[in-house]
């Protein structure tokens, strides 16, 4: 078993892969954690904000909506 990791706030990576119109900083990551499975972190977008394509790698991703909607596209 590997060990835990807490990453705080201040240890998210900002130096992850961009989309305009999207703050995204990792929480967990290769580089914040050495996961090579998953990416989840915090992304911000404004109300009405539609994503361009793009795709997350050979990773799984996981998707918790704090406030507002979303609807997601894929394929």
């Amino acid at each position: 078993m590997s060990e835990l990791r807490i990453i705080h706030p201040d240890q998210r990576d900002a130096g992850t892969a961009q989309t305009p119109g999207m703050a995204r900083v990792a929480g967990i990551s290769a580089t914040t954690s050495g996961a090579t499975g998953i990416w989840m972190g915090e992304v911000k977008t404004q109300s009405g904000f539609r994503s361009g394509a793009h795709h997350h790698g050979d990773v799984e991703s996981a998707i918790y909506v704090i406030s507002g909607t979303l609807r997601m596209r894929w394929g």
